[in-house]
């Protein structure tokens, strides 16, 4: 859930979700804004540029560029794009959007650092997904974001995701009881990486609340490295 000096500062880039923005439709806008799109898009900006500027639907500012008669130049409109290379599952949780996500990991994981930069890589790549499936390619999404190539390229591939969309991936629909959150007992790659999911209750109601917490753990295998010198088995 953002707060109103979040959504005050939200930066352009962050136009596709409905969520987040209200996009106005087609015969809203008027004939002032096309020409200032026309304007903008013969200075070399691409239609999702203006869009993204503009708060509005790069269909809307396709349609209006093409009613005043200006010519869309290859590799400046949207094309058929290569699949995603990340699971169908992961694309649905982006689709909810980066404010419905964050309040996810905030509601159900324990210690979660929701940091500014992690938030900004998180409504990228919520960003970056839109507008992949809208057919934008490689190089315009980088330059519409602000985020490097390299990392778009991953991103499409399924290499790598920003840490707060991990989380998510990891926790979304797990199923909690009312008063438990989840908690990752390994973590690695300097905290990017989360394994072994306990529940924890956010508050001790009784004695089988620590036990359940108990019974998720395991030891580590120098926990039974150092009972077998005492002969103490594994059971």
């Amino acid at each position: 859930m953002t707060s109103k000096s979040e959504e005050e500062n939200r930066p352009a880039s962050d136009w596709g979700h409905s969520e987040d923005t209200r996009k106005r439709p087609y015969k809203q806008h008027r004939l002032e804004d096309a020409s200032r799109w026309v304007a903008s898009y013969h200075k070399g900006n691409s239609i999702v540029q203006i869009a993204a500027n503009e708060r509005a639907n790069y269909e809307t500012v396709a349609q209006w560029l093409h009613r005043l008669g200006v010519e869309i130049k290859l590799g400046r409109r949207p094309v058929q794009q290569p699949p995603l290379g990340i699971p169908r599952r992961l694309v649905s949780l982006v689709g909810m959007g980066h404010s419905k996500i964050l309040r996810l990991v905030r509601e159900q994981v324990w210690g979660l650092d929701t940091t500014p930069k992690g938030i900004e890589q998180l409504r990228n790549y919520c960003e970056f997904v839109h507008l992949h499936r809208k057919g934008v390619g490689v190089k315009e999404v980088a330059k519409t974001l602000g985020v490097h190539r390299s990392t778009i390229l991953m991103w499409r591939q399924g290499i790598n995701q920003p840490y707060l969309v991990k989380v998510a991936s990891s926790v979304y629909q797990r199923s909690l009881s009312p008063g438990w959150k989840l908690l990752p007992l390994r973590i690695s790659s300097g905290g990017n990486e989360q394994k072994d999911w306990i529940r924890v209750p956010t508050s001790i109601h009784g004695y089988n609340q620590v036990l359940t917490v108990i019974h998720q753990t395991r030891p580590l295998e120098s926990t039974y490295e150092r009972a077998a010198e005492y002969e103490i088995s594994e059971q």
